[in-house]
């Protein structure tokens, strides 16, 4: 093939069988990339809620059984995080994120709440999201 051959027709240089080859290759790395995102993001938001959920029991009980004033914080809050942060705050919201830290904690609620503050999310399932943590709750 001559040299004004190749720059006409530059295809001819690399078999249809090395393209697709690099090309999967390549794609394979961005759905791997695109994955490993999208399980980030699920774990930081299932994380998420999990300390909302213990913030909202540690402000709640203070050392008692059962807050009084429960319902009116969880409203307030509710207002105010959507307000900043738009759906998805209601205050069913909330209660699920207490239940689910209530459920995933890894130590007794009797404790004080500064050993409570330093306990940080358990290591949850890279394969789980939160809509399935709520399914579960």
């Amino acid at each position: 093939m001559t040299n004004q051959n190749l720059q006409n027709n530059p295809k001819s240089l690399v078999a249809d069988e090395r393209i697709d080859a690099l090309y999967k290759s390549i794609a394979g790395y961005l759905h791997r990339a695109q994955h490993n995102i999208l399980c980030s993001i699920n774990i930081e938001q299932v994380k998420a809620y999990w300390l909302i959920g213990r913030d909202i029991v540690e402000e709640e009980q203070r050392g008692r059984k059962k807050a009084k004033y429960g319902i009116f914080l969880l409203q307030e809050i509710s207002s105010r995080l959507s307000k900043e942060f738009g759906r998805g705050f209601s205050v069913d919201t909330l209660e699920r994120a207490r239940k689910f830290y209530l459920l995933y904690s890894r130590i007794s609620h009797q404790k004080s709440a500064a050993v409570r503050r330093k306990l940080q999310p358990p290591d949850f399932s890279r394969n789980l999201g939160w809509i399935h943590y709520r399914a579960l709750i």
